[in-house]
């Protein structure tokens, strides 16, 4: 899968996915949402997402990131790295932002996940809208354990991620199912540029993550 996936020069692929959010008296809520990916490697990235917490693109055009919020029409932009890997970690570690199943984007992702399991297990053979999958689940070295299920056959696509937050109270878990994959996508530049709408309001980064998180206490990350 993860040698399938570095080929892929550019791809498209639609996700829907579910995030656990577990509020101060432990109970947990569900939090859906839909998305679109792009990815043109080696260095353009957007992803559109939909949902109950958000209305929200995030732009990486290989110099700089930038988040419009489609709700409030408000837009936040910074340098980012020039990789796509580097650009993932930033955008992860510095603004607080995933693409859905990030991990999965990386260039190498047997190495990125690989990295963090103490250990992993061949489940067997499932079905995934219809598809039949490869069933693994690997336990993290600290923080969280995971799941994928990968298409069988000459195109090795994944197609669903579980991430479960060990380390936070009650676990709550991420899931994702991807679907629609377009692996000959033809991208140009300009899709990965934004252009303020009429109307857009430009904000610090911070005031744009408050507006994403609204009410919600506790959650677990989108993929680890």
């Amino acid at each position: 899968m993860s040698q399938y996936l570095a080929g892929l020069r550019s791809f498209r692929v639609d996700a829907d996915s579910a995030t656990e959010v577990v509020l101060e008296n432990g109970q947990k809520l569900q939090y859906l949402a839909s998305s679109q990916v792009s990815v043109r490697r080696p260095d353009r990235l957007r992803s559109e997402r939909r949902g109950e917490l958000s209305d929200l693109v995030m732009y990486y055009d290989g110099d700089s990131i930038t988040l419009h919020g489609r709700g409030q029409n408000v837009w936040a932009t910074t340098d980012a790295p020039r990789n796509l890997d580097a650009a993932i970690d930033f955008a992860r570690d510095e603004l607080d932002l995933e693409a859905p199943a990030a991990d999965l984007l990386m260039s190498d992702v047997y190495r990125t996940l690989s990295a963090e399991a103490a250990s992993g297990t061949y489940v067997g053979t499932a079905e995934v809208q219809g598809v039949r999958c490869h069933h693994l689940a690997f336990r993290g070295r600290s923080g969280s354990d995971w799941q994928l299920w990968v298409q069988e056959g000459a195109t090795p696509l994944p197609m669903r991620y579980v991430v479960v937050s060990t380390d936070v109270r009650s676990q709550p878990q991420f899931e994702v199912e991807l679907h629609d994959w377009n692996t000959t996508a033809a991208m140009s530049d300009a899709e990965f540029q934004f252009e303020p709408p009429p109307g857009a309001r430009q904000i610090e980064f911070r005031r744009t993550l408050e507006a994403q998180r609204g009410q919600q206490r506790t959650r677990a990350p989108g993929a680890r």
